[in-house]
């Protein structure tokens, strides 16, 4: 029995603490091309945290947003993770900070597993 109570409090994580395993395609948008290609992401939450990000969490979905600029260009990400369906996207921006320019998208399209064992 007491093996039992170890094993089970070894294995639950708090209600903050989720790892996404996600498959799908990137799409890139360059200035002069456009591609895609099959792509995987994993996102490690811990206490409703992901690195580098500011996240919202509701009962329907994950937000995150992260924003760098520095003298050259300024760059955003979006990762939106629906629950209930376990779909996602990623988006990233690059602009050039003189005059607004595009420089580059990334956009990350697919679904989400949280995997049995992590």
């Amino acid at each position: 029995m007491a093996l039992l109570l170890v094993m089970l409090g070894a294995c639950s994580k708090s209600d903050g603490d989720l790892t996404l395993s996600c498959y799908g395609t990137n799409i890139l948008n360059a200035v002069d091309k456009t591609s895609n290609r099959d792509d995987t992401r994993n996102c490690i939450f811990v206490g409703k945290k992901l690195a580098g990000y500011e996240c919202e969490w509701s009962s329907k979905t994950i937000v995150c947003y992260e924003a760098k600029d520095d003298s050259e260009k300024r760059s955003r990400s979006h990762l939106i993770y629906e629950k209930l369906t376990g779909s996602f996207v990623e988006l990233h921006t690059e602009r050039a900070s003189l005059g607004n320019a595009l420089l580059g998208r990334n956009i990350f399209i697919g679904k989400c597993a949280t995997p049995i064992f992590n």
